[in-house]
C-alpha cells in the first residue's frame, strides 16, 4: 500500500505534516510514502525527537530528526525528485531498528550549518583581509573569533583553504592554512563580517576560499542504527553539520548513485565524513557515488578496540575509551571477541559472548561461555562485526583529510574509481591509544582505479598509507593480503605507497607518468612489478 505525503500536507509545519504521515503508514503498514516533486521545508519545532549515542559525533543525547524509522520493516520513501529542506541543524532521517528499508530520489540540504566561507579580498606579505559569508556577524574577542550558532557561540578551532577557480584544496596546505591557528594571529574588524589577520606564516592566495570549521558534529545527515538490508539510491546530501551517511550495528547496506556535494556557490558539503560505518557486518557495497567538498574523508569502515577494566574467570568489564563510541550496541549474544596487547594488536585468547549488561554508556559487562580470565589493561576487539566492502566506480575529490579508511576483517574491494584527494587516497588505520578503531585488514584489492595529483596537501603519507603499528612482533602482521593492481597513478604530489605490517604485497601491472617508489617496513612476501622500486624501511613507519 501506497501513502501519498501531499494528503497529509494540511498545516505549514511540514515536521508536523510528516510525523502524522509517518504514524498514519506504521497503523496501515504501508509499504511506500510518496511525495510529489516540491521543496519541503522542515522545522526543528516539531520534529521528532530520540535519544541517540552516534559514533564519531561525541554529541549524544536527545536529537531532534524530521524522519524518523522505528521498527518498521519493507518499507520505501519516494522522493519523486524533491529537494527536503531542513531549516536549521538536526538530524534529517534517523532509521532504528528496521529491516528491508529503501530510500531513494530526493535532495536534502541543511541550513544554520556553522562553516563560514570567506574570500581572500586583499594580501600582501605581511597581512590578508577575508570576507566572509554568513547568516550573523561573526564575534571577535581576544582568545580568537567566535561563531553564532542557535542560542549560543562556537570558537573556531581551524580552517581550511580552497583554491578559487578549482575548488580543490590549495596545494601544500592542510588544516590551519596560514601555518597557525587565526586565533593565534594578530586581527582586526575592518567591515561586516570582514577581518583583517597580521603576520602569518603563510599568507594565502587572494581569491582562494577560507572555511572555518569548529570541530563540533551535533547532527548527521541519514543515520541508522541496529537496521539491515537498507538500499539508498539516487539521493544527494548538499550539506549537514556532521556526516552525512552514518550507519552503526547495522547489516547489508547499499548506495547506488548518490552524491555528497555541496550546492553552486559553496565549498563544503558535509562537515565530516561523506559515509561512515562502524561495527557493521554483511555487505556494504557503495556504486557510482560522488563524494567532494567534505570536511572529512570519503569513507570510514571500522569496528571498535575497548579496553579491559577489570577481568575475572569467564567475565571480564571494558571501557569505551574515546567519547566518539561511547553508548553504541557493540556486542551481542555469540560474538567472537579477542583480547590484544594494545601496542601490537596481535590477536591473543578468543572467547564468546554468552551475556552483555550495558552499566553505562562507557562500561559494559560480558560473559563468556569460555572460563578463562582475559588480561587487565589488554583491548578486546569484536571478530564478528566486520563487513565485507565494495567501492566501485565512485569519484572522490576536493575534500578535506583523506580518501577512503578501511579496517574490515572481511574481503575489501576498491575497483573502477577515481581519486583526487589532499591527503593520501587510501589509508588502512587502527588505533587502541586515541580513536580506538579496530580492523585489521586481512584480504584488500586495489583494482583498476586512477589517482590524480593525490596527496598535494598534508594528510597522510604516500597515495596509499599503510602506517605502523606502536610495536610489532617478529613474523607475525597486523594486516593480511594487500593486492594493488592495474592501477594509474597520474602527477602525484608523493611516492605509491608507505606500507608496514602486512603479511604479504602484490603490486603489479599498475602505471605511472613519474616513478613508482614503495616505501616496505615489517613485509611478510612482495611481489612487485619490475618497475617498481621497494625502499627497505629500518624503522616504523
Amino acid at each position: 500500500m501506497v501513502i501519498e505525503y501531499n494528503s497529509f500536507r494540511v498545516s505549514e509545519d511540514e515536521s508536523l505534516n510528516l510525523y502524522h504521515a509517518l504514524m498514519a503508514c506504521k497503523e496501515q503498514k504501508a509499504t511506500c510514502l510518496r511525495f510529489r516533486k516540491d521543496i519541503y521545508h522542515f522545522r526543528e519545532e516539531f520534529a521528532a525527537e530520540c535519544s541517540l549515542c552516534m559514533a564519531n559525533h561525541g554529541e549524544n543525547g536527545f536529537k531532534r530528526t524530521a524522519f524518523l524509522l522505528e521498527h518498521m520493516e519493507n518499507f520505501e520513501i519516494d522522493g519523486g525528485g524533491s529537494h527536503f529542506v531542513f531549516d536549521s541543524v538536526m538530524n534529517m532521517m534517523t532509521v532504528l531498528h528496521c529491516r528491508h528499508i529503501v530510500l531513494r530520489d530526493f535532495t536534502v540540504s541543511m541550513r544554520g550549518c556553522p562553516y563560514p566561507q570567506g574570500q581572500v579580498i586583499a594580501a600582501d606579505e605581511k597581512s590578508f583581509d577575508v570576507a566572509f559569508s554568513y547568516e550573523k556577524e561573526l564575534v571577535l574577542r581576544k582568545d580568537g573569533l567566535w561563531i553564532p550558532f542557535k542560542d549560543r557561540r562556537e570558537l573556531v578551532v581551524s580552517n581550511i583553504e580552497f583554491n578559487g577557480e578549482s575548488h580543490e584544496i590549495e596545494v601544500g596546505t592542510g588544516d590551519h592554512s596560514t601555518g597557525i591557528s587565526l586565533n593565534a594571529l594578530s586581527k582586526k574588524k575592518i567591515g561586516p563580517n570582514t577581518f583583517r589577520f597580521f603576520d602569518p606564516p603563510r599568507v594565502p592566495l587572494v581569491g582562494n576560499r577560507l572555511v572555518l570549521m569548529i570541530g563540533k558534529r551535533y547532527a548527521s545527515g541519514l543515520f541508522f542504527e541496529d537496521s539491515e538490508n537498507i538500499l539508498l539510491q539516487n539521493i544527494t546530501i548538499h550539506s549537514c553539520m556532521g556526516i552525512a551517511v552514518m550507519a552503526q550495528c547495522c547489516h547489508n547496506l547499499t548506495m547506488q548513485k548518490c552524491s555528497v556535494s555541496s550546492e553552486e556557490g559553496q565549498y563544503i558539503s558535509a562537515g565530516a565524513d561523506a559515509t561512515h560505518f562502524v561495527a557493521c557486518t554483511g555487505q556494504i557495497v557503495i556504486e557510482d557515488c560522488l563524494f567532494e567538498h567534505m570536511l572529512d574523508d570519503a569513507l570510514n569502515v571500522h569496528g571498535v578496540y575497548v579496553k579491559i577494566q577489570r577481568a575475572e574467570p569467564g567475565r571480564a568489564t571494558v571501557k569505551f575509551c574515546n567519547l566518539a563510541t561511547t553508548g553504541i550496541p557493540l556486542f551481542k549474544l555469540g560474538d567472537q571477541v579477542c583480547q590484544m596487547n594494545a601496542r601490537t594488536l596481535i590477536p591473543g585468547s578468543v572467547v564468546t559472548v554468552s551475556a552483555v549488561r550495558r552499566i553505562n554508556s562507557e562500561m559494559t559487562e560480558l560473559t563468556f561461555l569460555e572460563n578463562e580470565t582475559l588480561t587487565e589493561g589488554f583491548v578486546l576487539e569484536n571478530l564478528t562485526t566486520y563487513p565485507t566492502l565494495y567501492f566501485r566506480r565512485c569519484t572522490v575529490r576536493n575534500n578535506r583529510a583523506r580518501g577512503v579508511l578501511i579496517a574490515t576483517r572481511q574481503p575489501c574491494v576498491i575497483e573502477d574509481c577515481d581519486f583526487h584527494t589532499g591527503g593520501s587516497a587510501i589509508v588502512l588505520e587502527c588505533d587502541a591509544s586515541f580513536w580506538y578503531e579496530s580492523g585489521a585488514v586481512k584480504d584488500l584489492t586495489v583494482r583498476g582505479n586512477r589517482f590524480d595529483r593525490c596527496r598535494h596537501a598534508t594528510w597522510g603519507k604516500g597515495v596509499i598509507y599503510i602506517p605502523s603499528r606502536k610495536a610489532s612482533v617478529f613474523r607475525q602482521y597486523y594486516h593480511g593480503k594487500i593486492t594493488i593492481i592495474e592501477n594509474t597513478f597520474t602527477s602525484c604530489y608523493d611516492d605509491v605507497l608507505f606500507a608496514d605490517n602486512i603479511a604479504e604485497l602484490t603490486y603489479a601491472g599498475n602505471r605511472s607518468n613519474g616513478q613508482q617508489l614503495l616505501h616496505l617496513c615489517n613485509v611478510g612476501q612482495a611481489h612487485c612489478q619490475n618497475d617498481a622500486q621497494m625502499i627497505p624501511l629500518a624503522t616504523p613507519i
